[in-house]
Protein backbone atom coordinates (compact mmCIF):
# COMPACT_ATOMS: atom_id res chain seq x y z
CA UNK A 1 0.00 0.00 0.00
CA UNK A 2 2.88 2.36 0.77
CA UNK A 3 4.40 1.59 -2.63
CA UNK A 4 1.05 2.40 -4.23
CA UNK A 5 0.80 5.78 -2.49
CA UNK A 6 4.46 6.53 -3.20
CA UNK A 7 3.97 5.71 -6.88
CA UNK A 8 1.08 8.18 -7.21
CA UNK A 9 2.93 10.79 -5.20
CA UNK A 10 5.92 10.53 -7.54
CA UNK A 11 3.58 10.60 -10.52
CA UNK A 12 2.05 13.82 -9.18
CA UNK A 13 5.49 15.37 -8.78
CA UNK A 14 6.40 14.32 -12.32
CA UNK A 15 3.21 15.85 -13.66
CA UNK A 16 3.82 19.09 -11.80
CA UNK A 17 7.40 19.31 -13.09
CA UNK A 18 6.26 18.63 -16.66
CA UNK A 19 3.54 21.23 -16.43
CA UNK A 20 5.95 23.81 -15.06
CA UNK A 21 8.49 23.18 -17.80
CA UNK A 22 5.69 23.03 -20.37
CA UNK A 23 7.27 20.67 -22.80
CA UNK A 24 5.63 21.27 -26.16
CA UNK A 25 6.35 17.81 -27.53
CA UNK A 26 4.20 16.15 -24.91
CA UNK A 27 1.03 15.02 -26.63
CA UNK A 28 -2.44 15.76 -25.31
CA UNK A 29 -3.08 12.05 -24.75
CA UNK A 30 -0.11 11.72 -22.40
CA UNK A 31 -1.16 14.90 -20.56
CA UNK A 32 -4.68 13.53 -20.08
CA UNK A 33 -3.27 10.19 -18.92
CA UNK A 34 -1.05 11.87 -16.34
CA UNK A 35 -3.88 14.10 -15.13
CA UNK A 36 -6.36 11.23 -14.75
CA UNK A 37 -3.86 8.96 -12.96
CA UNK A 38 -2.74 11.77 -10.67
CA UNK A 39 -6.32 12.63 -9.77
CA UNK A 40 -7.12 8.98 -9.12
CA UNK A 41 -4.01 8.63 -6.97
CA UNK A 42 -4.98 11.68 -4.95
CA UNK A 43 -8.51 10.38 -4.45
CA UNK A 44 -7.29 6.94 -3.38
CA UNK A 45 -4.57 8.40 -1.14
CA UNK A 46 -6.99 10.78 0.57
CA UNK A 47 -9.51 7.97 1.02
CA UNK A 48 -6.92 5.72 2.64
CA UNK A 49 -5.79 8.54 4.92
CA UNK A 50 -9.38 9.30 5.93
CA UNK A 51 -10.12 5.65 6.73
CA UNK A 52 -6.91 5.38 8.78
CA UNK A 53 -7.85 8.48 10.79
CA UNK A 54 -11.36 7.15 11.47
CA UNK A 55 -10.04 3.74 12.57
CA UNK A 56 -7.46 5.35 14.85
CA UNK A 57 -10.11 7.60 16.42
CA UNK A 58 -12.42 4.64 17.04
CA UNK A 59 -9.61 2.60 18.63
CA UNK A 60 -8.74 5.49 20.96
CA UNK A 61 -12.38 6.05 21.92
CA UNK A 62 -12.98 2.35 22.66
CA UNK A 63 -9.73 2.09 24.63
CA UNK A 64 -10.69 5.04 26.82
CA UNK A 65 -14.21 3.70 27.39
CA UNK A 66 -12.92 0.44 28.86
CA UNK A 67 -10.92 2.39 31.43
CA UNK A 68 -13.96 4.37 32.45
CA UNK A 69 -15.36 1.75 34.88
CA UNK A 70 -15.21 3.21 38.37
CA UNK A 71 -14.33 0.99 41.29
CA UNK A 72 -16.93 1.21 44.03
CA UNK A 73 -16.11 1.14 47.74
CA UNK A 74 -18.14 -2.03 48.25
CA UNK A 75 -15.87 -3.94 45.86
CA UNK A 76 -12.76 -2.66 47.64
CA UNK A 77 -14.15 -3.58 51.06
CA UNK A 78 -15.07 -7.08 49.84
CA UNK A 79 -11.62 -7.47 48.32
CA UNK A 80 -9.82 -6.50 51.52
CA UNK A 81 -12.03 -8.73 53.67
CA UNK A 82 -11.57 -11.63 51.20
CA UNK A 83 -7.82 -11.26 51.62
CA UNK A 84 -8.11 -11.53 55.40
CA UNK A 85 -8.17 -7.82 56.36
CA UNK A 86 -5.63 -5.04 55.89
CA UNK A 87 -3.25 -6.57 58.42
CA UNK A 88 -2.93 -9.78 56.39
CA UNK A 89 -1.75 -7.96 53.24
CA UNK A 90 2.03 -7.54 53.12
CA UNK A 91 2.25 -6.08 49.61
CA UNK A 92 0.37 -5.81 46.35
CA UNK A 93 1.36 -4.93 42.80
CA UNK A 94 0.37 -5.23 39.17
CA UNK A 95 1.99 -8.17 37.39
CA UNK A 96 1.11 -8.24 33.70
CA UNK A 97 -2.62 -7.52 33.93
CA UNK A 98 -3.18 -9.34 37.22
CA UNK A 99 -3.04 -8.02 40.75
CA UNK A 100 -0.50 -9.87 42.89
CA UNK A 101 -0.94 -9.96 46.67
CA UNK A 102 1.65 -11.12 49.20
CA UNK A 103 -0.18 -12.29 52.34
CA UNK A 104 1.01 -13.07 55.86
CA UNK A 105 -1.27 -16.08 56.10
CA UNK A 106 -3.16 -17.45 53.09
CA UNK A 107 -5.41 -19.51 55.38
CA UNK A 108 -6.98 -16.24 56.66
CA UNK A 109 -8.06 -15.35 53.12
CA UNK A 110 -11.51 -16.38 51.91
CA UNK A 111 -10.59 -17.74 48.48
CA UNK A 112 -14.21 -18.58 47.56
CA UNK A 113 -15.23 -14.97 48.11
CA UNK A 114 -12.18 -13.82 46.15
CA UNK A 115 -13.16 -16.12 43.27
CA UNK A 116 -16.57 -14.45 43.14
CA UNK A 117 -14.90 -11.04 42.77
CA UNK A 118 -12.44 -12.29 40.15
CA UNK A 119 -13.25 -12.52 36.46
CA UNK A 120 -10.64 -15.14 35.53
CA UNK A 121 -9.95 -17.14 38.68
CA UNK A 122 -7.52 -17.03 41.58
CA UNK A 123 -3.99 -18.45 41.53
CA UNK A 124 -2.37 -19.26 44.88
CA UNK A 125 1.32 -20.08 45.32
CA UNK A 126 2.77 -20.20 48.86
CA UNK A 127 1.81 -16.79 50.31
CA UNK A 128 1.15 -15.21 46.91
CA UNK A 129 -2.33 -14.71 45.45
CA UNK A 130 -2.72 -13.57 41.84
CA UNK A 131 -6.05 -12.70 40.28
CA UNK A 132 -7.66 -10.68 37.50
CA UNK A 133 -10.67 -8.43 38.04
CA UNK A 134 -13.14 -6.68 35.77
CA UNK A 135 -11.54 -3.39 36.81
CA UNK A 136 -8.16 -2.07 35.69
CA UNK A 137 -5.42 -3.58 37.87
CA UNK A 138 -3.63 -0.24 38.21
CA UNK A 139 -6.83 1.37 39.52
CA UNK A 140 -7.24 -1.37 42.12
CA UNK A 141 -3.66 -0.88 43.32
CA UNK A 142 -4.19 2.90 43.45
CA UNK A 143 -7.32 2.41 45.57
CA UNK A 144 -5.48 -0.03 47.84
CA UNK A 145 -2.73 2.58 48.31
CA UNK A 146 -5.38 5.07 49.34
CA UNK A 147 -7.18 2.71 51.73
CA UNK A 148 -4.32 0.77 53.34
CA UNK A 149 -1.63 3.40 53.68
Amino acid sequence: MIKFILFYFLLLIKFLILSIIEIEELSEVIKLYLISNTAMGLIIGCSILLVAIIVLALVLILKNKSKGIKIDEEFMNQLISSLGAKENIISYSVENSRVKFELLDVSKANLDSLKELSSKGVFVTNNTVKTLFKYESKQIVANLNRIIK
